[in-house]
């Protein structure tokens, strides 16, 4: 069993490894940076690193089905459109138990790690998490 003491920071993608946007990029954007890092899900932020928000494939993937629009118009459409302002996200204190139950509970792969004032400062990612329980011992 995981125990439950174990901070959660011991099991996160570091902010220098997780693809991050400003708020004023566009859908393309995310493309190619989810692309590039090979992660399914791009954080927003500020110019202060402060998360705004977070965007994951599948959400671009429900907006695809939903809009009524040209593709290349979709994808210069500005960033706001897309994704949730209002992410679930923990503290790097509280401990890998206590995030996997939040991502349990709200059946998300991806949950940012941040500071007291909101900075990012991680990304929790079930694959990542996984793959250290199991694998790098």
């Amino acid at each position: 069993m995981l125990s439950k003491k174990i901070p959660c920071e011991n099991y996160m993608i570091e902010v220098n490894k997780v693809p991050t946007l400003n708020t004023s990029s566009n859908l393309k954007d995310v493309i190619d940076i989810m692309n590039h890092h090979k992660l399914g899900t791009v954080c927003i932020i500020d110019n202060k690193s402060k998360l705004k928000g977070i965007i994951t494939d599948g959400d671009i993937r429900r907006k695809l089905i939903s809009i009524q629009k040209p593709l290349p118009a979709i994808i210069t459409d500005d960033l706001k459109l897309f994704y949730s302002k209002k992410p679930k996200c923990v503290s790097n204190k509280i401990s890998i138990y206590k995030a996997l139950k939040i991502m349990n509970t709200f059946r998300i792969w991806d949950l940012p790690v941040v500071d007291k004032g909101k900075k990012l400062i991680g990304v929790l990612h079930l694959h990542f998490i996984l793959k250290k329980i199991f694998f790098d011992k």
